[in-house]
């Protein structure tokens, strides 16, 4: 297609584990990071349902973003 150009599409997918939660950012089909967190058994102990980790993972995540200078508004 002459004349057309392509569009370009930044994903963030999140991949919670019974004992890790996995990350990365794709633009188009290019992973530009990509992150696998070991939690501690302790720490998720501390939880009685997956659901209620919701916050604990949120931050964990949102600090590996900032972290490695990642803006969720990209």
């Amino acid at each position: 297609m002459k004349g057309s150009t392509m569009k370009t599409y930044k994903v963030l997918t999140i991949n919670p584990g019974s004992t890790s939660t996995k990350i990365a950012l794709f633009e188009n089909e290019t992973c530009l990071y990509s992150k696998n967190v070991a939690h501690d058994a302790s720490e998720l102990a501390k939880y009685n349902k997956i659901s209620d980790q919701l916050p604990y993972r949120r931050n964990m995540i949102l600090d590996l973003l900032e972290e490695a200078d990642i803006s969720l508004e990209d």
